[in-house]
C-alpha cells in the first residue's frame, strides 16, 4: 500500500497494489476507483480519477494508453502486447531475439521497469524429511549445485561463524558433530547450510561456519552471504514429529534492492558453482515485494 498527492484537488489517496505493484484500488475522500488489469497490463480507464500508478507500479500515460519503461527508454502498449520500437541491446541481447516483445511473453511472472527485459523470481525449493534426533533442522534434500545428488541441509538461524540451535550457538565444527551424531553420512555427502551470514568469519576472525565444516569433512559445503531470505522457517513442530519439511529459498527478485540483502551463494571444495542470486547495481540482490498474498516467515 502507498500514497499519492494530487495537487490540484488537495487530496492524498490510498493505493492498494498485488504483489507486482499493479494498482487495484485507489481510495481518498471521494468513492474509492478500482481497476483491474489484463496480463499483459490492459484496463479500462475510467473518465476520473488521476491515479498515476498502474500497471506493475509503472506510470499511467491516460491519453496513449502507453507505459514508457526505463526512464523514458522505450514505449510499451498493452493492448499490442509488444513495445512501438526495437530493444537497443537486440539482436540478440537482453530481451531475446524478438526485439519487441514484452518479458518474453509471460507477464504473468515477469516485469520489465528498464524496458530492456524481464525479470523474473526464482526459488529454491528444498524437501526432506526431518531427523528428530538433532538441536537444529536438518535433513536430506536436492543439491544446492550438482543435479542428481543429495545434500545434506541444515536450516537455522546464523550469524558470521555461527549457527543457533536449540541449545545455543554452534559453530561449524559442533555443527558436523551433531550432524554425525544424527546419523547422518558426512564422510560422503555434501552440507548446504540454509543459514544467514554461513558463508562470513566470525568478528573475532574464526573461519566461516562452512569453512570449519569442510576443514573436517573436506566435503563440498555450500553457504551464504549476508542475509537469506526464506518462507516456512519455523520447523520446529515438523521436527519434533519427523514429518517431511519443505523450505523454499528466494534465490532471486526483481522491482527493489534493500540495502544488506547480498544473498550470494559461496562453497568451499565445491567443484563447480551455480550462480543463484544476481547481483544489482549496487551489489545488492534484487528482491520481490511479497504482496499480501504470501505468508512471509520473515528474515533468517
Amino acid at each position: 500500500m502507498s500514497d499519492q498527492v494530487d495537487s490540484r484537488a488537495r487530496e492524498v489517496k490510498w493505493l492498494m497494489t498485488d504483489a507486482k505493484r499493479s494498482v487495484l484500488q485507489a481510495g481518498g475522500t471521494q468513492s474509492p476507483e478500482l481497476r483491474a488489469h489484463g496480463v499483459y497490463g490492459y484496463h479500462h480507464r475510467q473518465a476520473k480519477g488521476g491515479v498515476l500508478s498502474a500497471f506493475n507500479g509503472e506510470l499511467d500515460q491516460p491519453v496513449t494508453g502507453l507505459y514508457v519503461l526505463g526512464n523514458g527508454y522505450r514505449a510499451y502498449q498493452p493492448t499490442l502486447m509488444r513495445f512501438f520500437s526495437p530493444d537497443s541491446f537486440s539482436p540478440f541481447g537482453a530481451g531475446g531475439i524478438n526485439a519487441y516483445a514484452y518479458v518474453a511473453d509471460d507477464p504473468v511472472n515477469g516485469s520489465d521497469p528498464s524496458g530492456h527485459e524481464g525479470i523474473f523470481p526464482k526459488f529454491g525449493v528444498y524437501v526432506g524429511r526431518v531427523r528428530d534426533n538433532v538441536d537444529f533442522t536438518a535433513f536430506m534434500a536436492p543439491h544446492p549445485v550438482h543435479a542428481n545428488e543429495q545434500a545434506i541441509t541444515v536450516h537455522a538461524h546464523g550469524r558470521p561463524g555461527l549457527i543457533r540451535s536449540r541449545r545455543g550457538l554452534l559453530n561449524g565444527e559442533q555443527v558436523v558433530g551433531d550432524l554425525a551424531g544424527a546419523g547422518f553420512d558426512i564422510n560422503n555427502h555434501d552440507i548446504h547450510f540454509i543459514s544467514c551470514h554461513s558463508a562470513a568469519p566470525s568478528r573475532t576472525g574464526e573461519p566461516s561456519v562452512i569453512q570449519q565444516a569442510h576443514n573436517i569433512t573436506q566435503r563440498g559445503v555450500i553457504g551464504y552471504s549476508q542475509q537469506v531470505f526464506v518462507f516456512n522457517r519455523d520447523v520446529w513442530p515438523l521436527r519434533q514429529l519427523g514429518l517431511t519439511t519443505t523450505v523454499v529459498l528466494q534465490r532471486q527478485g526483481m522491482l527493489y534492492t534493500q540495502d544488506g540483502f547480498n544473498y550470494q551463494q559461496v562453497s568451499v571444495g565445491v567443484s563447480s558453482i551455480r550462480s543463484s542470486a544476481r547481483q544489482g547495481e549496487n551489489g545488492a540482490l534484487d528482491h520481490v515485494d511479497q504482496g499480501l498474498q504470501w505468508v512471509v516467515s520473515g528474515w533468517d
